[in-house]
């Protein structure tokens, strides 16, 4: 198959919600914003990757998580990302299915700072839903090191609950094949889902 764009940035991304057009929500900043990049980066979303369904993991996405990684780089992608942290379950198993580099969460990263702190020093973790951050998803196996994280959570803030809504709105349309009544009317309220922190 063709390459439609040449090295790229490959992103996996969740399912969402989007606006009625279907244009993704671009704010200032965004993961999945092109003009974010000084370089160009192309998306794939995950099939069944609801944030509800990523956060506290399932690995039955492993295989979604594969095939949308491997249609990243027929596409152009010479390395992969992806825009929620929670991915990272599948890290290994993705890494292992393409043959371009594969850094699928910034959580990857807590183990090596850990190692460039003094001792007494702790690590901050910020996370979209603290209740499923554990220190295993976090890739700690040393005893002593698991008491110089600190993990806190936005599950109960209103960002949160704001970028639940249109995605939950989308899955019940998506369900529903958009013909359910209360889905046209959340369409059409609805400002698009958004990226979760890690």
């Amino acid at each position: 198959m063709a390459s439609q764009t040449s090295r790229a940035l490959g992103i996996l991304d969740l399912e969402r919600g989007l606006p009625p057009d279907g244009t993704p929500p671009l704010s200032s900043g965004s993961l999945i914003n092109p003009a974010t990049y000084e370089f160009p980066v192309i998306l794939e979303t995950v099939a069944g990757a609801w944030a509800d369904v990523v956060v506290p993991g399932d690995p039955a996405l492993e295989v979604a998580c594969i095939a949308a990684a491997r249609r990243l780089v027929e596409r152009g992608a010479v390395a992969i990302s992806s825009n929620c942290g929670f991915f990272i379950r599948h890290q290994s198993a993705v890494a292992a299915a393409v043959k371009v580099p594969v850094a699928i969460s910034s959580l990857l990263l807590v183990p090596t700072l850990l190692r460039q702190l003094p001792p007494a020093a702790k690590l901050a973790v910020l996370t979209a839903d603290s209740t499923h951050c554990d220190k295993e998803l976090l890739g700690i196996h040393d005893s002593v090191e698991p008491g110089r994280i600190v993990i806190g959570g936005i599950e109960d803030g209103k960002y949160f609950k704001d970028a639940e809504a249109p995605v939950a709105t989308a899955r019940c349309c998506r369900s529903q094949g958009g013909r359910h009544r209360l889905c046209r009317a959340g369409s059409r309220r609805a400002s698009g889902g958004r990226g979760f922190p890690v």
